[in-house]
């Protein structure tokens, strides 16, 4: 999936998993994360720092020890430097 034309996040490490998958629940941490961040302005980058700071909140409030933390990833291709780094 890495290419030069690609921005990639996910909402965990490859060694690591993702909460908030629940029935009742609309969306993941991640993705709720990811909706309250994107309120706030900057580029994707800060978004993107943001929303993992949001997760790392919901982590610590329940409980989850930090070695168990998500850690969302990011990869931005060489050709999408400007629209990571730029506000939207």
């Amino acid at each position: 999936m890495k290419h030069p034309n690609c921005i990639i996040m996910t909402a965990a490490a490859a060694d690591r998993t993702s909460f908030g998958c629940a029935p009742n629940n609309k969306n993941t941490w991640f993705i709720e994360s990811l909706n309250t961040a994107m309120a706030q302005e900057g580029s994707w980058k800060i978004i993107f720092e943001g929303t993992k700071s949001i997760v790392r909140s919901k982590e610590k409030a329940q409980g989850i020890p930090a070695d168990k933390y998500s850690n969302p990833q990011s990869y931005v291709g060489s050709k999408m430097r400007g629209v990571w780094s730029n506000s939207i």
